[in-house]
């Protein structure tokens, strides 16, 4: 059976489970809820409670690739993240926060490069995975 997370038996089965005496070992005694802010009360202090809520399907699903780019010598990765089925546009996020500007400058050449290889897969599906330009 579930439980209306907005109704007084929610907040009287939270408050029995013992998570207040958790979160706040120090106020003993008895506490109350204030059904029109709907707030736990513990010697006329007020206490919020925060619910988390997460949707059992996922809003978007993404494709992640790894890529890199190589400058002055050095190979800076990134992620190329494609959302599926949305429309949401690519993105790319590096590995690490010290990538030099010219290599972050290189977003939308990334992109570009993405976009054209996947067009080049699809005209011939027994290219290599790998591609360079």
């Amino acid at each position: 059976m579930s439980i209306d997370k907005t109704s007084k038996e929610y907040y009287l089965e939270v408050l029995n489970s013992g998570m207040f005496s958790k979160l706040y070992p120090t106020l003993t005694g008895d506490w109350e809820i204030d059904e029109v802010k709907w707030k736990f009360i513990h010697q006329n202090q007020l206490f919020d409670v925060m619910k988390i809520n997460i949707d059992r399907e996922p809003s978007i699903k993404e494709v992640w690739y790894e890529g890199s780019v190589t400058y002055k010598g050095l190979e800076h990765k990134f992620w190329l993240i494609e959302p599926q089925d949305c429309d949401y546009e690519l993105e790319v996020r590096w590995f690490f926060k010290s990538v030099p500007m010219e290599v972050r400058r290189q977003y939308v050449e990334i992109i570009e490069t993405f976009k054209k290889i996947n067009h080049d897969r699809r005209q011939n599906k027994n290219g290599s995975n790998v591609q360079s330009y």
